[in-house]
């Protein structure tokens, strides 16, 4: 008897020590790894992809030190988010500060009321960087300029008719330029009648819809960047008889640039075939979670079947609808929506093209080995004052920048208020579908079934 006592307090000590260990280690685990569910629609209790991205480049100790009071606007939003930068890299610490309770504290960093200030490193070789402001996106910015060690520098092309970049107004793009300043590029005007070169710090050259043709020697400038492990990107429009230089300027890239508007009956903006929405989005990192862009009048782009000395990779990333796209081929637009059977194409084509040169000729020493890379859009106007902000049109612009500058470890910090989501344009067909489906059929169905009970019931009666 006494026996099976001692057996089970043995056991009853066992199980307690077991579950104890069990929780101790449940605690431990749960103090490395952490599971965060949100389940609202736009991930509003999330951190941004972008920031995510910037935390995990973070190599040293980070300090946030958030100078707020508890009754300041902002205070409760910095108190929920801030501790999942935390979550996400363990080298950065948090610490909330009331100026003043802590007057001293305050009085070392120099600081005021409403203000964070993020320190970077220890010692002699610490940075910092003020904030003031509790968005997210102010916040990881001046981190991510804490972690990089040098501003990629993108020059935008002047001198023929190309977007403006410092004048707010619908068809320049100021907004493009204010975001890439904000996000740690550092952004300049190139005139090459000036430089006759592209300069040895241009990180991406940005030629923006220009009007008037390149000289000879601008365009041999150029292709001479490029194929000197270059960086470009390349947005056209529909000026067809000032594109020349532009088309072989495409084609150098690996892109043969058509003369023709892309009209899309399938995905589009409100139902108009001349602002495609694009329809297939290939796996890429600048479609990676990228929502629905639109392209009003945008030109035709295809991989070029013949190219020039060298090895390419050219992938066409946005496609229009397959089934339900044509090109218009004449050179002034009208008002049709259905295809000139003479003069238009039924067949899809690509809006943004992406290509590698990673092998280019060398004269007399053969191959010489280069990461050359560039990004097609056959159209410029989306990315203007006027259209950037619809749906994922900057997205566009910041994801082809991040990914021609890969080796910057720059990062272009993303509004967490954007839907990723792809928009589907119902047709005329599909919406009147739909009224008579929600109008009337399904009220009806309800009313004779009620017609039914009702007789049903009368003549068991």
């Amino acid at each position: 008897m006494k026996d099976i006592k001692r057996n089970f307090r043995i056991n009853n000590l066992i199980t307690v020590i077991m579950v104890f260990a069990i929780i101790v280690i449940v605690n431990l685990m749960s103090s490395y790894y952490f599971i965060h569910i949100d389940v609202t629609e736009t991930s509003l209790n999330s951190l941004n992809d972008s920031t995510i991205k910037i935390l995990n480049k973070v190599k040293k100790p980070l300090y946030i030190q958030v100078f707020f009071k508890s009754n300041s606007q902002g205070y409760g939003f910095l108190r929920e988010h801030l501790p999942e930068y935390e979550i996400v890299n363990r080298k950065v610490k948090i610490d909330f500060i009331d100026p003043d309770l802590s007057p001293k504290k305050a009085l070392e960093y120099g600081v005021s009321n409403d203000m964070i200030v993020l320190v970077y490193g220890n010692g002699a070789d610490a940075k910092r960087e003020d904030v003031y402001s509790y968005s997210e996106e102010k916040i990881s910015s001046a981190i991510q300029k804490l972690v990089i060690n040098k501003e990629p520098v993108l020059y935008f092309l002047q001198g023929h008719g190309e977007k403006k970049i410092d004048t707010y107004e619908p068809e320049s793009f100021s907004k493009i330029n204010d975001f890439l300043k904000e996000s740690n590029y550092l952004t300049k005007k190139l005139l090459l009648s000036e430089t006759h070169k592209v300069p040895e710090d241009c990180d991406v050259l940005i030629i923006a819809s220009p009007k008037k043709e390149l000289l000879k020697e601008e365009l041999q400038s150029i292709k001479d960047y490029f194929d000197n492990s270059g960086k470009i990107l390349l947005l056209l429009d529909t000026e067809f008889e000032q594109g020349v230089k532009m088309k072989e300027l495409a084609y150098y890239l690996g892109v043969y640039v058509e003369d023709g508007i892309i009209f899309d009956g399938g995905a589009n903006l409100n139902g108009d075939p001349s602002i495609p929405a694009g329809k297939e989005y290939k796996p890429h990192y600048i479609t990676d979670n990228l929502a629905q862009t639109v392209f009003p009048l945008v030109r035709p782009l295809y991989e070029s079947k013949s190219k020039p000395e060298g090895d390419y990779l050219v992938e066409e990333l946005i496609k229009s609808d397959k089934r339900k796209s044509y090109i218009e081929l004449s050179k002034e637009l009208n008002d049709k929506t259905l295809p000139d059977k003479d003069e238009d194409i039924m067949r899809d084509a690509a809006m943004v093209v992406s290509s590698k040169k990673i092998a280019a000729k060398k004269e007399q020493a053969g191959y010489k080995n280069i990461d050359a890379r560039a990004v097609v859009i056959g159209d410029a106007t989306f990315a203007t004052d006027n259209f950037v902000d619809f749906v994922a049109n900057s997205d566009l612009i910041y994801n082809s920048i991040e990914w021609l500058t890969a080796d910057s470890n720059v990062v272009a910090v993303r509004d967490s208020d954007v839907n990723v989501k792809r928009f589907i344009t119902l047709t005329n067909l599909a919406k009147s579908k739909i009224l008579w489906i929600c109008v009337v059929i399904i009220p009806l169905l309800f009313v004779l079934i009620g017609i039914l009970v009702v007789y049903r019931r009368e003549k068991s009666e």
